[in-house]
């Protein structure tokens, strides 16, 4: 396809994939005359992705070139491959944050009891993990900010739906639906699963959240309907002034 075609199904223009090229984020089309180039479904999946983590995430070209070099990188086959990129993912989000200044005991203090949640849960998470310091900077925030004695185990239920989430987003990639192994030819063909593993870090934030706000407004809903209905056997006041005439 053409520069004019890459741009429309990819939703990025003409100007801003030749900068992307430059930058080095999307490889050069293929020459097939004196400047002209021919472009694949390859360039179209690596605009989405460029797209996507500049526009949703908020990533610099910098940040954008570090993940498109280890996807690049990468053996895509390998198990592994979608596990590689949630952590570069998640350093380089984490990197965009300065943790609070100051409360440096109650951030030591929140430090131990996420490592006690994490062995509560049985989870590998390595000690280094951004994630995991992030989480005590909350929780140490929470503390100083709002509720002083907020217990680190009210983490615990939060975690747990965590755990289902994981298991939705990073599937076994080493079996096939039914469970068997999967051969070499059906592991080469499944090559997209690490850049999918960046689209769910950075897209799954915003599902969570969107679904948890529509969450919310059902939870408030069903008990403003529960708390308008009469209990069981119970007559409301007009009722009872119709029966009494």
């Amino acid at each position: 396809m053409k520069i004019s075609e890459l741009s429309q199904r990819s939703g990025v223009s003409p100007a801003s994939i030749k900068f992307y090229i430059r930058e080095g984020l999307l490889p050069r089309g293929r020459t097939r005359a004196p400047n002209q180039a021919e472009y694949d479904d390859m360039h179209v999946d690596r605009l989405i992705l460029v797209r996507t983590l500049r526009e949703v995430g908020g990533f610099s070209i910098d940040r954008i070139r570090l993940v498109v070099e280890a996807l690049d990188a990468a053996e895509p086959a390998a198990p592994e491959a979608p596990l590689q990129m949630m952590n570069l993912l998640a350093e380089q989000i984490e990197s965009a944050h300065q943790p609070p200044a100051g409360h440096d005991a109650i951030v030591a203090r929140a430090r131990g009891e996420v490592d006690r949640l994490v062995g509560q849960l049985g989870w590998s998470a390595a000690e280094a993990s951004p994630a995991r310091e992030e989480l005590a900077q909350i929780l140490a925030t929470i503390r100083s900010a709002w509720i002083a004695d907020f217990p680190a185990e009210a983490l615990m239920p939060y975690a747990q739906s965590m755990e289902r989430i994981a298991e939705l987003e990073i599937p076994d990639v080493s079996k096939s639906d039914s469970g068997d192994p999967l051969s070499p030819a059906r592991r080469a063909r499944r090559t997209g699963d690490a850049r999918w593993a960046v689209l769910r870090v950075v897209l799954g934030e915003r599902v969570i959240a969107a679904l948890r706000c529509m969450a919310h407004e059902n939870r408030i809903r069903a008990l403003r309907e529960e708390a308008a209905t009469p209990a069981d056997g119970a007559v409301s006041v007009a009722g009872a002034a119709v029966a009494g005439d």
